[in-house]
């Protein structure tokens, strides 16, 4: 094959993955996630843009204490357009189709061409990277910058370019605002630019150091007027580090972003009859989980050989995992450790899968004795590798089909993921209108305020804020979830309205 044919197919191939990556990341917006993190988000955006209230610190965290206001500043930019939050989400979504291209990029100057197909493919379609592409969450933010973060990273160490030692501060400064786990990432950017410090120019080092405390002013200055409430917060989970105590669920974690294993959570009761709907993909996807420990082993042997010098990008990418993957270990947060929160492995993980498949299908030494008629074991290998590979990804095309399907037909989930926001959008307008300027109260039983902030913030689109007590109240129950029969035998009578996987009572007195 001609090298202008192979790039020509190489380049089709980049182009059709980029298509498959938005299509999964844009269809069905109006069903993406939205709930109280969502919310809490689009109403400080709202007070940004329209009040001009600028925020000093970022969203609340699992662990205590806030992010950055970054993830904010960041935000600000689809709510300039509209404060409709499936605004926001196809913001969030098209920075990581953004990311997913440039995946490819990073991949093919560093590793080859074959690599960088193989890493976009699964990034375009693994389940998890589709799930935290979509909504206005901070970790869904992680991906594209972490990406272009280890892209400069690279191309300073490998390609010896000090000025890109400037975006690597910045970029840093970013992913660190947006979600603090990403502290565990310093450890590996501090030994890369240690191992190769005799690359640095002072220039770019302090214009870089110049930009990261920039990027972090405002955080700084929040921290000094609340007595640094926010980094005591967050620096008190420390304590949750025991070198007594193994937390092996990280690895799982890890797995489950790279093949989707464990997506029940977001399913709910309903996982079941999903999960047969699609031929119980979601067993096949330990075949992923295995071929990302094979690639890790193949990385690490990789890497043992001269790991900074020619074989230095196999130990960066190992470091890239490996070293925040042991500080996990042994953190035991009282809260958990969840999917999200390894976001920022994306798509180290991948090009560990990519790295093993490349080695499959190169092999090109045969096995055997000499004079003797033995099966041509090499091309048996690569034979292989190309139906597995095919069939992980075609696995995982039918599983997000298969969600995106499911979301349509039912409107959400009764799981993690929630009812879709345009049926919520729909009740706020519908409630906005009933109203006719009336007080009311809202609430998902028969306690006025008992209600996720999310409709808050949707009733706020329509100038309308509920009331805690008034004549007229709005019962907004969710036929996902399990119905509580007590309460739907108390509002039998009144009169109900339909918006799909949402029924809206109506109580006047």
């Amino acid at each position: 094959m001609s090298r202008n044919r192979q790039s020509d197919i190489v380049w089709i191939s980049f182009l059709l993955i980029v298509l498959v990556a938005a299509y999964f990341r844009l269809a069905s917006l109006n069903l993406a996630e939205f709930k109280g993190d969502e919310a809490g988000t689009s109403i400080v955006l709202k007070a940004l843009v329209q009040q001009g209230k600028v925020p000093f610190v970022g969203p609340a965290l699992s662990t205590g204490g806030n992010a950055g206001p970054i993830y904010y500043y960041i935000l600000a930019i689809p709510f300039l357009i509209s404060t409709n939050p499936i605004v926001a989400s196809a913001f969030v979504a098209c920075l990581n189709i953004v990311g997913v291209a440039f995946t490819f990029k990073f991949a093919r100057e560093f590793f080859n061409e074959r690599i960088a197909i193989i890493a976009t493919a699964l990034a375009a379609v693994s389940p998890f990277a589709i799930l935290f592409s979509r909504k206005i969450w901070n970790p869904d933010l992680i991906f594209p910058f972490t990406v272009i973060l280890f892209y400069c990273l690279y191309t300073f160490v490998i390609k010896g370019k000090p000025k890109y030692l400037v975006p690597i501060f910045v970029l840093y400064a970013i992913i660190l605002q947006i979600h603090p786990i990403t502290l565990f990432l310093a450890p590996v950017i501090l030994l890369f630019l240690w191992k190769f410090r005799s690359q640095i120019h002072w220039k770019y080092l302090l214009a870089g150091i110049a930009l990261f405390l920039i990027i972090f002013a405002p955080f700084i200055y929040g921290e000094m007027t609340s007595s640094f409430g926010e980094a005591s917060s967050f620096a008190s989970t420390l304590k949750d580090f025991s070198f007594d105590n193994v937390n092996p669920s990280v690895i799982g974690l890890l797995s489950a972003d790279t093949s989707g294993t464990g997506f029940d959570y977001i399913l709910g009761s309903s996982a079941s009859s999903f999960f047969s709907s699609i031929f119980n993909m979601n067993n096949y996807f330990v075949v992923e989980n295995i071929c990302l420990y094979l690639g890790f082993a193949l990385v690490l042997v990789r890497a043992a050989r001269n790991p900074f010098g020619e074989n230095v990008k196999y130990s960066m990418l190992l470091a890239w995992i490996a070293t925040p993957t042991l500080i996990l270990l042994f953190f035991n947060p009282t809260y958990g450790l969840y999917t999200h929160e390894l976001v920022m492995f994306f798509p180290a993980n991948f090009l560990m899968v990519a790295v093993l498949f490349d080695f499959a299908v190169t092999r090109r030494k045969k096995m055997g004795v000499s004079g003797r008629r033995r099966p041509d074991w090499p091309k048996v290998a690569r034979v292989a590798s190309a139906v597995i590979l095919v069939s992980i990804l075609l696995a995982q095309v039918t599983f997000g089909l298969g969600f995106l399907a499911f979301l349509n037909s039912q409107g959400g989930t009764a799981g993690d993921y929630g009812v879709g926001v345009q049926y919520k959008i729909d009740v706020a307008a519908y409630i906005a209108h009933d109203s006719n300027g009336s007080s009311f109260t809202i609430s998902s039983n028969l306690t006025p305020g008992q209600i996720g902030i999310e409709y808050d913030y949707l009733l706020g689109l329509y100038n309308k804020t509920p009331s805690s007590s008034a004549n007229l109240s709005y019962v907004v129950i969710d036929n996902l979830t399990g119905l509580d029969p007590s309460l739907m035998g108390q509002l039998s009578g009144y009169q109900k309205v339909d918006f799909g996987p949402l029924n809206v009572y109506v109580i006047r007195t």
